[in-house]
């Protein structure tokens, strides 16, 4: 599934002009695996777009994202309200009541290095994995923050 992921990371820069945008997205994702390598559990909160060229569509939605070294991770969706999709270390779950509230996935979690890590995922070679494209920059919450396109070359974990 061709899907695009936003991701608004809070670091000082300006925009730049299209040719060199790739150039600083994948130096924004480098930085951003530099600065975080060394944490071991986070919260963040999250808004992404993901489109579906198959269908014509784009579905927004907003929460928080959790992530715990080697492999706990959760989405709990503030928008739309309810949805979850959740690894506990043994399996992993998606439960989206937005779509059918009787309806929950289990999945037993995939067992390699790592596994289900968010920062292994988008902060450790980017480049290499996504084919990456800087937006621009946005305000969040008063914040300066970077906006970024990361659409997958292959399978990831997320």
């Amino acid at each position: 599934m061709g899907a695009a992921l936003l991701l608004g990371l809070l670091f000082p820069g300006g925009f730049l002009p299209a040719a060199a945008q790739d150039t600083r997205a994948l130096s924004l994702l480098e930085e951003a695996g530099t600065r975080y390598r060394s944490v071991q559990a986070f919260c963040a909160e999250f808004a992404q777009a993901l489109e579906v060229p198959l269908l014509g569509e784009t579905t927004y939605s907003r929460g928080t994202l959790c992530q715990a070294q080697p492999n706990l991770f959760s989405m709990r969706f503030t928008d739309p309200a309810g949805d979850l999709v959740l690894a506990d270390g043994e399996f992993f779950w998606v439960y989206y009541p937005s779509v059918d509230p009787v309806q929950v996935l289990q999945f037993p979690l995939e067992v390699r290095p790592g596994g289900v890590d968010f920062q292994r995922e988008f902060l450790e070679n980017p480049g290499e994995k996504y084919a990456l494209a800087y937006l621009g920059e946005e305000s969040l919450e008063g914040r300066r923050t970077h906006v970024l396109s990361a659409r997958p070359r292959g399978a990831g974990s997320f």
